[in-house]
């Protein structure tokens, strides 16, 4: 997609505004001036949605105005919205249509290509979801045999490695029901060695009547130990499928982000405090240092690489990219296909389109 202009009427701050772009567009102004209001229209747009993904987009009707409309006019399409507080419409080349006809990426994945550094803003969970849910699927018995798994044992507990997160409640209750008959026939066992015998019953045939009990429930316990030690193994086993998962699904986004950082690694786990087990993360450690903690213009180098990966994840990529505050760019940046920025500067707001 490129964009060739956009109109916006009574939209935000501007009340009728015309822009038209080339392959690199520049937006200068001092704050409030409007630099992100073109990234806001667009995704207004297009999805009806607010750049952090809220649906309260009539709160971008201006002031004093009854509704607000914006055009975007693409290389293939121009896209009409209409927004008033009683909902909204979108038109394709002159045709009100559906939002659900409208063919497109889902929002989280054009946001995450588009909005440079908006796949950052999420939480740790939903960026796992969306790489989860946006990658070529693996198959999960590769994945069980990589995590040294078998998959006989597997089966024979009525596991499946198809759902890892049913399958470790499930073998987690069968080892809490495992421990609880395990200490039940120990209790046993010992009530029987420290039993009397009956008055009647001579003690040597007592001591064998008991050790033969003793020795079946032992065998029974013993099975029963040795399922639990199965079980053990199989819970293990599980909880390294997901890792094992989401490290294949982010081997491509781990070499784009090798060729920018001299040292990247994917960090999945870390342990609880003061406590044995691990939970689960996903951060990216850059140079030894996580995200937050990088100099802006690593981060938005960072930020550029995850647009770069979202967007060759598509069969028709989207191929724009908007950069809030950004004050150093490189060659690398204005290198692609379209790009939006913002910059601060002590006057108005103005567009300053540069030639590649």
């Amino acid at each position: 997609m490129k964009i060739q202009q956009i109109k916006l009427t009574n939209f935000k701050n501007f009340e009728t505004s015309l822009f038209e772009f080339g392959d690199y567009n520049v937006f200068k102004g001092k704050n409030g001036s409007g630099k992100t209001t073109i990234r806001d229209a667009i995704l207004f747009c297009l999805y009806n949605q607010t750049a952090s993904g809220g649906k309260d987009t009539n709160r971008f009707i201006k002031k004093g105005a009854t509704s607000c409309e914006v055009e975007l006019v693409a290389d293939e399409h121009t896209y009409l919205r209409k927004r008033s507080n009683a909902g909204s419409e979108i038109s394709i080349d002159g045709v009100v249509v559906n939002q659900k006809d409208v063919v497109l990426p889902s929002f989280e994945i054009f946001n995450s290509v588009f909005s440079v550094g908006y796949f950052n803003s999420l939480s740790e969970k939903d960026q796992r979801n969306l790489i989860l849910e946006n990658t070529a699927d693996i198959n999960n018995l590769k994945l069980l045999l990589m995590a040294d798994g078998d998959p006989d044992t597997i089966k024979r507990y009525e596991l499946t490695e198809d759902d890892v997160p049913g399958s470790i409640k499930k073998s987690n209750a069968q080892k809490l029901k495992l421990s609880k008959d395990i200490d039940g026939l120990n209790y046993i066992i010992d009530y029987l060695t420290k039993l009397n015998p009956p008055k009647k019953v001579h003690t040597a045939e007592w001591e064998k009547y008991t050790a033969k009990e003793k020795s079946a429930l032992m065998m029974h316990r013993d099975s029963l130990l040795f399922a639990k030690k199965e079980l053990d193994q199989c819970y293990k086993v599980l909880n390294k499928i997901p890792i094992l998962e989401m490290q294949k699904k982010c081997k491509d986004l781990t070499k784009l982000l090798k060729k920018e950082f001299k040292n990247v690694k994917l960090v999945l786990t870390e342990p609880y405090a003061n406590e044995m087990a691990d939970k689960d993360i996903f951060q990216f450690e850059i140079n030894g240092l996580y995200y937050k903690n990088l100099s802006s213009g690593e981060r938005l180098r960072f930020d550029l690489v995850i647009s770069k990966f979202f967007n060759d994840l598509l069969e028709n990529p989207i191929d724009l990219y908007f950069v809030d505050e950004a004050s150093i760019l490189d060659d690398d940046i204005r290198m692609l296909p379209q790009l939006f920025v913002a910059q601060i500067s002590p006057y108005d707001l103005e567009l300053v389109k540069i030639t590649k």
